[in-house]
Parts: structure tokens; sequence; C-alpha cells
């Protein structure tokens, strides 16, 4: 499709369901996808095609499984993302908005793709940072390990690393920019 919009909320039926969006436009999430509490209503996995873009407007996302978002992203309010990993493949735009993911994370897939705009960032699990850069206006917190797989700029305040901070197997420089 071209310009698909969910308006309300969006949620399994009592059994986990998959939900693959292919838009060659802007995909708008209005309401929150899955539930936070009923495991049931939880999709089982969510991804998006690499053509046009996402926004997410409703404040959260919840899959029991993997979260795939090929395009680019963007946040509309303060966003939770919670699945088993969360991967963004192109640019994030959080629009002074707060990002936080419950699992492990992936960030882009090549140096070009950045996040930018965030008020804040919670990773709770693992982070594989392919981007260039990441940039909140607030706290940055990473619980688990931090690998690099390409040299990186971290700019906020308050940047918190609670596992081991390693590359990916080829050297690579990390320039943090922590006002706090």
């Amino acid at each position: 499709g071209v310009g698909i919009t969910v308006g309300g909320v969006l949620k399994s039926d009592g059994t986990n369901r998959s939900l693959v969006i292919n838009d060659a436009g802007a995909t708008v999430l209005s309401g929150v996808v899955g539930s936070s509490s009923t495991v049931g209503e939880k999709l089982s996995s969510l991804s998006t095609d690499a053509a046009g873009s996402t926004v997410i407007n409703g404040g959260g996302v919840y899959t029991t499984q993997a979260q795939t978002y090929a395009d680019n992203l963007a946040l509309g309010a303060g966003t939770s993302l919670s699945g088993s990993a969360v991967s963004t493949l192109g640019t994030v735009v959080g629009n002074g908005n707060a990002l936080s993911i419950t699992g492990n994370a992936v960030f882009g897939d090549g140096v070009a793709d950045t996040l930018t705009g965030l008020s804040s960032l919670a990773v709770s699990g693992t982070t594989v940072l392919n981007t260039r850069a990441l940039s909140t206006t607030g706290a940055q917190s990473y619980s688990g390990v931090l690998t690099l797989g390409a040299d990186s700029t971290l700019s906020g305040v308050g940047i918190t690393v609670g596992g081991v901070l390693k590359s990916d197997g080829t050297n690579r420089s990390l320039v943090i920019n922590d006002a706090g």
C-alpha cells in the first residue's frame, strides 16, 4: 500500500499474531500496538519494509518476539518498544520524545543512519550501534553490552553503559559528548 494509517489500538485476538507492513508511503501507528500487560494481546512480531517511513504516535509497540523497522522511523510521542529484539534499520527522529526499549536493540544498518531528536533513550538489553551518531537532549542508558558496529558519536546528558563496551571485531572509535 501507500499511506497506511492505523487509527486506534492494534492488538492480537488472544493468540499472538505477526504483522508485516509493506508501505511505500508513510505508515502511521496512531494507537498502541499490542498490550503492555495482556500477553495474548501482544503481537508476535512486527516488521516494516524499507520503502516509505513509519511514525509511531501511540506511545508503545509490544511484541513477544522481534520488531524490525526497515524504513525511517519518527516518534510522535514518548515511545516504549518491547520485544525480544528491536531493530531500527534507518534513521530515527525523536521529535523531542523519549524512547525506551525493553529487550535487545540494533540501531542502523549503515553509517548514514542516525538517531536524533530524542529527549532520552533507555535500552534494557544488549545494544548494537551501527550508526555514526546518536543524540539525546537528556540521558542515555544501556543496561547490557554495547557493541560498536561503526565509528560512532554518542551525545547527551548522563550517558551510562551498564555492561561491557566493545567493537564488533573491527577496531572502532567512539566519541562521547556527555554534558552531565
